[in-house]
């Protein structure tokens, strides 16, 4: 199966991190450092929203890792002595392409009809 773009460019930079480095990290944090904006240079109004929205993300965050350490911990108590978890089931659903396929050939029948209009 091939690579889809995204996990292609995934290990290009992890192999990158691991030839260049200390040198290849401190470039990223640069480039990653350039859309921050300090909030001594927000208005007040967007630095309060900017402050409410980063609260919010950090409840959601610390609510995430309180339930999955309660999961874990729930795990381990459910495990039977094989080893196996019984009381979950895990069943996959097949998943219906059709709509895809259709939106596909759709929107290239449509470049294909401009491409006659036009000539």
């Amino acid at each position: 199966m091939a690579k889809t773009r995204a996990e292609i460019q995934k290990a290009y930079r992890e192999r990158k991190k691991l030839r260049e480095g200390d040198k290849y990290l401190k470039k990223e944090t640069c480039r990653v450092m350039k859309y921050y904006n300090p909030s001594s240079s927000l208005a007040e109004t967007d630095r309060k929203k900017r402050n409410k929205i980063a609260a919010i993300r950090n409840r959601r965050h610390r609510l995430l890792v309180k339930d999955r350490e309660q999961k874990q911990g729930e795990d381990s108590e459910d495990l039977t002595e094989s080893g196996y978890d019984s009381s979950r089931l895990i069943v996959k659903l097949p998943v219906n392409l059709t709509t895809s396929r259709k939106r596909r050939t759709a929107k290239a029948l449509e470049r294909a009809k401009s491409r006659f209009k036009r000539a």
